[in-house]
């Protein structure tokens, strides 16, 4: 973290360059010369990984920060932008209270959100209205924030107008509408609930004042014939009109976590005319467990993608938190394949994973026999497809079991039998890497 004293030096400076390049530079054309933050479109952060009962979306990146705002609202009722309908001003509004309560009350203590939030300068820019539009612009200042008012706080109109809508003015009262960027459409098409259709439909309250006391900044989803009828950011709307209060928040960029990648085989390659949903029965499911025996959250649950005709498949998860994981590779009819796995607390990181030593050339190959998923592959599992192939069951009928037809070719046969002697007592703690694996917890 920068200390409080660097921190005042660098803003010192920061508001040195402002000075000479405004004296020398039109106004619509400050922002774009400094170091401002830069519009990034529809990273979402999942429920799992901020600790909220919402997701969130990355709107803005300034250095090692990202700028987040709420998928969802925090009321769940509209409620206007204050209790004294003259009264525009952001430090005394409903919006701003909800917000700070909403922080430090009822999002979860132990929230991972918390783990990265850092202080920020918002109560400063709060924005103003007319053609000055770039101003309002917030920026990290990097102390831990885990608790306190302010730290979560609602955009500006210059925030949202550039970060978070479809379409914004610089002109009040009905000045030319300028489309947003692609970046802020893309976030702007993330947002919940949604009200396309709707007419003057309000999204979200900004902090920015508008142009009167009876005014204020505010995100609408409008319902009007242009090509974009929602996501208008307003510099002018009158505070008794009912929105949403809809936190944004400065954390560090380390809380989207890592990028994971691993390569598995066999996959099913042949649908046999019988359509994705024969293959499905087959699919390698890929978890990243706390430990083995407990079953992944769905974001850190993923299915194997076929990249070749070989059979050989592809995994991938994002935004992996740090900590310490059990690798969890399924495929129905094969033992289960695990290993320990430790992702760093470090922004950004990619691990590649594949299994130690030489023997699977990098890939995480599975072994077939184990039809009743005990881990090993003996005679109960023959039983198994003994029973079904007296039956002649196949692929057309309800009694069907995927773990009996290892090679699925969609009949349960002889050819499934000669599989299960191929791996005969075989167990799961013979895989490279899964030595250590508690497979009782």
């Amino acid at each position: 973290m920068i200390s409080g004293k660097k921190w005042q030096m660098a803003g010192m400076a920061v508001a040195l360059v402002l000075a000479v390049v405004a004296a020398v530079l039109p106004a619509d054309q400050v922002a774009t010369a400094l170091d401002d933050p830069v519009a990034v479109s529809g990273r979402l952060l999942s429920r799992e990984a901020t600790g909220d009962s919402s997701a969130w979306i990355e709107i803005a990146q300034y250095g090692g920060y990202s700028l987040l705002l709420r998928q969802e609202p925090i009321t769940s009722s509209l409620t206007t932008y204050s209790s004294t309908l003259k009264d525009n001003t952001y430090v005394n509004s409903q919006t701003r209270k909800s917000i700070n309560d909403w922080y430090n009350n009822k999002l979860s203590s132990n929230a991972r959100l918390r783990d990265y939030a850092v202080t920020n300068d918002a109560m400063r820019v709060l924005g103003t209205i007319g053609a000055g539009y770039i101003d309002g612009m917030s920026l990290p200042t990097g102390g831990e924030a885990r608790k306190g008012n302010d730290i979560a706080f609602a955009l500006s109109y210059c925030e949202a107008a550039l970060f978070c809508s479809m379409q914004y003015s610089k002109i009040l009262p009905n000045g030319e509408l300028f489309k947003s960027s692609y970046e802020a459409r893309k976030n702007c098409e993330l947002l919940l609930p949604e009200y396309v259709g709707a007419y003057i439909a309000p999204a979200y309250w900004l902090r920015t004042p508008g142009n009167t006391s009876y005014s204020a900044g505010c995100v609408a989803y409008t319902g009007d014939a242009s090509e974009v009828t929602y996501g208008r950011a307003y510099q002018h709307t009158v505070t008794g009109t009912y929105a949403h209060h809809r936190p944004a928040i400065w954390v560090g960029s380390g809380i989207f976590g890592s990028s994971v990648t691993g390569k598995v085989w066999p996959m099913a390659t042949d649908d046999l005319g019988l359509g994705s949903s024969f293959l499905q029965k087959h699919d390698v499911t890929v978890e990243l467990r706390a430990t083995f025996l407990t079953p992944a959250a769905s974001s850190l649950s993923v299915r194997a993608v076929l990249a070749g005709d070989d059979g050989l498949g592809e995994f991938t998860f994002e935004n992996v938190p740090p900590g310490e994981y059990v690798l969890y590779i399924k495929r129905p009819g094969y033992i289960a394949r695990a290993m320990p796995v430790t992702i760093a607390n470090t922004t950004g990181s990619k691990y590649a994973l594949s299994p130690p030593g030489d023997e699977d050339m990098g890939v995480f190959r599975l072994w077939w026999g184990d039809c009743n998923d005990d881990l090993c592959v003996d005679g109960r599992d023959v039983m198994m497809i003994m029973e079904l192939l007296a039956e002649g069951v196949d692929a057309f009928d309800a009694r069907y079991n995927a773990a009996c037809d290892m090679n699925a070719d969609g009949v349960i046969d002889g050819r499934d039998t000669m599989m299960v002697y191929e791996m005969w007592n075989k167990i799961i703690w013979d895989y490279p890497g899964a030595e250590s694996v508690d497979v009782f917890s």
